[in-house]
């Protein structure tokens, strides 16, 4: 009857089994037997007795829809759909605007292309309207009346017309409504998972569209407009492609589809156009920012564009025209750090912070728990890897003596002149990239060699088997199903996992861009996938560096990441794909890291290993849960080692100059050293044993639990602070003296002797009031003293005095006592007449084979005297600068 009563509707010559003059018996019995049909639904759902809406007219609606379904084709068709996917936006997108919930009415359980679908469609109104508080199949009717009276254009234009399909979460209208308190300027700083992207699109609905019960007085009605002009601008064409596809979703608007292997076009609409750009694209060498002004411009994942010196991300950004500006960021940096600084004189205040701890707290993002799993080489790889091995080992000899790279070294800006070890070459080829034209065939050889060595551990078989082993036993075990997004390093890897996988499930999906031979096809039918897998029970779904294709990922429990991760922000992401809130699920992830158990590469494997480490631990520190270690198939040794000469690499690089990558950016020694509150510094001094030559990483593991538990630093402090144990891991008794000076200059204590012991300094501990608060840096760690004031600190016990007794005496009768000798003075002067300098200079100057080599003096020796300036070179300080102003350097 259903089939019968729409093709006469929509098909004008159809002639059918049944007579047109029966056609009003048919529409008879069919609402008599829906009305059954609701009565029978009603009942089940309660024991008392309700009225069911009187005349359910069911015939009547259904023959509304094919109607709108025909005005929205604009076509013949020899077939009718039940609810085109054009006729369903328009219809919930009027419920939107009434401020309904439609997702009351999601039917994402039964297929779209059955007449089934359009009766639990209209049972599932009725039950809502009886029992529910709202008249959703009143609006429901009267929007497929409505729409039936405009003509195709009009229908189409209500298609573009922009209005926001889901509800804000708390946090979300916050953050709008603070940015919007703040003049439309300004950064809302939102954890992984917490809902940036809506909240972005929620201020282009706000702007040019329809956003759902709020108040659009109070939100700033005035600053409307019909013919809005945005952009959206991120680092890579696959966040903008995600851009692209939520804004169409959320905000219900039925056009084309773009190519998401490039960038994508610019979206039209009835209230206005959506521009998208790579943050590379408007770099001048580019052409530049368009000569417009915009009535709104998102950046997202902000943090990337801090750097506005000429040929910088935040340069390029400042040439654009806009009326409002809104930044999303996970992190814009740690708090009165540099680079957090430019990015609010570029982008405007952090208007908006929520925290993972926030979230959690709401219910946003639930307990979950992960693991990493490590795990060895096989044989066969092993021999690879050793051949790879041995070829790089002979490449970088003819690397690191030839003349060409001398002759290149000295012009790039790293703190060597030669090659230590292929760490140096990464560093030096990184920069040469940058810096040059043109780099080396040689250098560029090995540079390759190595990235196919690395390929050995990101596609290792025993990895990829604990993975696949891992996802069948979740798969079989009894219960009510699980649902697995697996991340894999290529296409190879996802149709190995899936042939492995569909023996013991059949909801199995692969989506990668190679699942069909065109790009149409392949959005259908990734997309087709993604739906399957999202209405599946129990399944998985696999894809290669699903974030980099802009793919997007329904919630699932468990993410099990085989793929190797060449950017924490990568990490970061894919498990923000299942730290999402669904029912009561406790989300699961699963991280997998091979190691190589022997045939290390001075310089980089431990370091790589440790680098995954860190963004592991790191993380953690900012989701508030670290992760459990699965014992590894190899020898426990060989992680330790890995660990610690990792740890020695990184803490070399930080002495000299370098940064270290962490989840709020770059990072320096500086400030790590400036990170140590008073309350830190007295902890740490409390819990940690300076007797021994070295401190285990367990030590400090549990020191800084103390920290944790006993102050309320961010978790941005808290990481910085971590960083003191790579650094000082062998050399206990200088972090014992940096975090007394620490404690010390912040309480304004006049006096300090750095040889005592930790007990006798420990004394005003934790009950000391300093006017130092947790999460201050420590700017008084390299402080210049007051003019006036008489002070001992340091190992080199400097006067600094009014007095004219003794010492050198200035021009205007100051004295300062010192009791560096004659190289040490000179070398201060040499300071004061180099800077800004940086470690290669003084290394070349002074004879130092290393940069490490010579912070270990400067920190001995000179520490009193120079700081570091915004550019992290080497330049005096006030006490330095006094002590060049009175003193004549020896000869």
């Amino acid at each position: 009857m259903d089939s019968e009563l729409a093709n006469y509707v929509h098909l004008s010559r159809y002639i059918g089994p049944i007579h047109p003059v029966d056609l009003p018996d048919m529409r008879t019995a069919y609402d008599e037997r829906f009305s059954d049909f609701i009565e029978e639904r009603l009942s089940s759902v309660s024991e008392h007795s309700t009225s069911q809406p009187e005349n359910t007219e069911f015939a009547q609606f259904r023959e509304s829809i094919a109607e709108l379904n025909k005005e929205l084709a604009n076509q013949h068709s020899d077939s009718v759909d039940v609810l085109s996917e054009s006729a369903e936006r328009l219809l919930t997108k009027r419920l939107r605007r009434q401020g309904l919930d439609p997702s009351q009415m999601e039917l994402d359980h039964m297929s779209r292309d059955g007449t089934l679908y359009i009766l639990e469609l209209y049972a599932t109104a009725v039950q809502q309207e009886v029992y529910g508080d709202s008249n959703l199949l009143s609006e429901l009717q009267s929007a497929v009346d409505e729409y039936n009276e405009l003509n195709h254009d009009d229908l189409i234009d209500s298609l573009k017309y922009p209005v926001l399909m889901v509800s804000l979460w708390k946090n979300q209208r916050e953050g709008l409504k603070e940015w919007l308190s703040a003049g439309r300027h300004g950064v809302l700083e939102m954890a992984t998972a917490t809902g940036k992207t809506v909240a972005g699109i929620g201020a282009i609905a706000h702007l040019c569209g329809v956003l759902p019960n709020h108040d659009l007085d109070v939100w700033g009605a005035d600053e409307r407009t019909e013919d809005a002009s945005i952009a959206v601008i991120a680092h890579s064409n696959a966040i903008l492609s995600q851009w692209e596809r939520e804004i169409r979703d959320l905000l219900g608007l039925n056009v084309a589809g773009a190519d998401t292997s490039g960038q994508p076009d610019t979206l039209n609409f009835s209230t206005g156009t959506i521009e998208f750009h790579t943050i590379h694209s408007l770099q001048p060498r580019y052409g530049g920012p368009p000569d417009k002004t915009y009535d709104l411009v998102i950046c997202d994942e902000a943090h990337h564009y801090s750097n506005t010196s000429e040929g910088g991300f935040g340069a390029a950004l400042n040439q654009i025209q806009t009326q409002a500006l809104l930044g999303l960021s996970a992190t814009l940096g740690r708090e009165g750090g540099k680079k957090r600084q430019e990015l609010e004189s570029l982008l405007g205040d952090v208007v908006y912070t929520y925290s993972v701890e926030d979230a959690q707290e709401d219910g946003i993002i639930p307990d979950f728990e992960w693991t990493v799993h490590p795990t060895p080489l096989e044989a066969s790889e092993a021999d690879e890897w050793e051949e790879k091995t041995n070829r790089i080992t002979d490449l970088f000899k003819q690397v690191r003596y030839s003349d060409r790279s001398t002759r290149v070294l000295r012009n790039l800006d790293v703190p060597f002149t030669e090659f230590q070890d292929l760490g140096d070459f990464i560093r030096a080829h990184k920069a040469a990239n940058i810096e040059r034209d043109t780099v080396p065939d040689s250098w560029e050889n090995l540079h390759a060699a190595i990235m196919s060595r690395n390929m050995i551990r990101h596609r290792s078989r025993p990895k990829l088997d604990a993975a696949i082993d891992l996802a069948e036993e979740y798969l079989t075990a009894d219960g009510d199903g699980i649902k697995i997004v697996m991340f894999t390093m290529n296409i190879d890897m996802v149709e190995e996992i899936e042939s492995q996988l569909s023996r013991v499930c059949d909801d199995v999906y692969a989506v990668h861009s190679k699942v069909e031979s065109s790009t149409k096809k392949k959005d259908r039918t990734v997309r087709k996938r993604i739906d399957r897998f999202k209405s599946a029970d129990n399944g998985v779904l696999i894809a290669p560096k699903l974030l980099d294709e802009g793919i997007d990922v329904p919630d699932a429990e468990v993410g099990i990441n085989v793929a190797g991760t060449k950017t924490e922000l990568q990490l970061i992401q894919r498990m923000g794909r299942i730290l999402r809130r669904h029912a009561d699920q406790r989300p699961h992830f699963h991280h997998y890291v091979a190691v190589p158990e022997e045939q290390h590469l001075d310089g980089i494997d431990d370091k790589a290993f440790a680098q995954q480490l860190h963004w592991v631990r790191e993380l953690g520190e900012r989701i508030s849960q670290q992760p459990d270690f699965e014992s590894a198939a190899i020898d426990p040794e060989i992680i330790n080692r890995a660990k610690r000469r990792g740890n020695e690499l990184w803490a070399e690089e930080l002495a000299e100059e370098e940064s270290v990558e962490t989840i709020d950016g770059p990072l320096n020694l500086q400030e790590i050293i400036d990170s140590i509150s008073v309350t830190a510094a007295n902890v740490l001094l409390d819990s940690l044993s300076f007797d021994s030559q070295n401190l285990s990483e367990q030590q400090w593991e549990e020191a800084m639990q103390t920290v944790r538990s006993k102050t309320a630093l961010a978790p941005s402090n808290l990481q910085q602070l971590w960083w003191l144990y790579p650094v000082y891991q062998d050399d206990p008794i200088q972090l014992k003296r940096l975090l007394t000076a620490a404690r010390e200059k912040q309480t304004n204590i006049e006096s300090l002797d750095i040889s005592g012991s930790s007990s006798d300094t420990a004394g005003s501990s934790l009950d000391t009031d300093s006017p130092s608060s947790d999460g201050e840096s420590n700017s008084g760690v390299k402080a210049p003293p007051d003019s006036n004031a008489k002070y001992t600190t340091g190992k080199n016990n400097t006067q600094l005095t009014n007095d004219s007794e003794s010492g050198d005496t200035g021009s205007e009768g100051t004295t300062i006592e010192h009791d560096l000798n004659e190289q040490d003075l000179k070398r201060i002067h040499e300071i004061g007449s180099m800077a800004p300098t940086k470690n290669a200079e003084l290394c070349s100057r002074w004879g130092y084979d290393s940069g490490s080599e010579l912070y270990g003096y400067l920190s001995n020796t000179l520490t009193e005297y120079f700081e570091r300036n915004e550019n992290g070179l080497i330049v005096l300080n006030d006490a330095g600068e006094k002590l060049v102003s009175v003193t004549t350097p020896p000869t």
